[in-house]
């Protein structure tokens, strides 16, 4: 894995956990999917 593609990675995790601190409320529940297509990363 690049180092481009590493940074960006990292950078998506950080949001989406931000954006379920900030908009997820206790005792309320997540469902998080993650569906995406891996063929334009190179390896």
């Amino acid at each position: 894995m690049t180092k481009d593609v590493e940074s960006a990675v990292n950078e998506a995790v950080e949001r989406v956990k931000r954006v379920i601190r900030e908009n997820v409320r206790e005792n309320e529940e997540v469902i998080l999917i993650g569906v995406g297509n891996t063929g334009g990363v190179a390896q």
